[in-house]
């Protein structure tokens, strides 16, 4: 009987064995309980170096990341440089293409000047528009006041210093006998010679009123009294 129980006790032992071994075996298939996790072990904590190397950041030095900025500029300046260079020259631009450059730069500027003008002109309404509504909502301003002066008083002085320029212009042309030039006038000289009477020179003056531009006549004016025409109109 006891060697029956030993028999069954060994057989026993041995089922439990065959057991653990095949489940270590399919342990050791699994991520958990494999060799793999064994092996990682000592790098299977993450958080551990997102920590350290948070802290690594924390600690690098100002310096350092100055050094390695300038570093990245003077290399962009490099590669800037070295494609300023490759780059092909610009050719010269022909009349027409320097001239249709600036025709487009002036339409450009008068676009902007017109846009700076149509501003300034909406500014002066919304001002217009403003006083409108301020003279409406207070009717007595728009009563006529005496002490104000209307337009053609604001222009009486002037008139007045007007006809004084004119009476003393008239003055000035009749001293200076300028009325007398308005009546035509023709005049012939002659001179002879003593010893056979004959024309040694002729002398002959005209005198008329003529419409002309008074524009063009002071640039004639001018001309001759600066001297670029000389003596004579040739």
């Amino acid at each position: 009987m006891n060697t029956w129980s030993t028999y069954d006790a060994t057989l026993a032992d041995d089922d439990d064995v065959h057991a653990m071994a095949h489940m270590s075996a399919f342990l050791a298939t699994t991520p958990d309980f494999g060799l793999g996790s064994s092996l990682d072990t000592p790098s299977s904590n993450p958080s551990s170096d997102d920590d350290s190397a948070t802290q690594a950041k924390k600690h690098a030095r100002p310096k350092h990341e100055i050094e390695v900025l300038h570093a990245k500029h003077m290399e962009l300046q490099r590669q800037l440089q070295l494609l300023q260079l490759l780059r092909a020259p610009p050719r010269p631009l022909t009349p027409w293409q320097a001239r249709a450059m600036r025709q487009a730069e002036a339409a450009q500027r008068t676009l902007q000047e017109n846009s700076r003008l149509k501003r300034l002109v909406n500014e002066q309404r919304k001002v217009l528009a403003a006083l409108e509504r301020s003279l409406r909502k207070c009717p007595r301003l728009l009563s006529r006041d005496p002490t104000i002066h209307t337009e053609d008083d604001d222009t009486t002085p002037f008139k007045r210093l007007l006809q004084r320029q004119y009476d003393k212009m008239e003055s000035e042309w009749i001293q200076r006998r300028l009325y007398d030039g308005t009546t035509p006038l023709r005049h012939t000289t002659l001179e002879r010679s003593t010893e056979d009477g004959a024309i040694a020179s002729f002398h002959f003056v005209a005198k008329m009123i003529a419409p002309l531009d008074y524009t063009s006549m002071a640039h004639v004016f001018w001309t001759h009294k600066t001297g670029l025409l000389g003596p004579s109109c040739s």
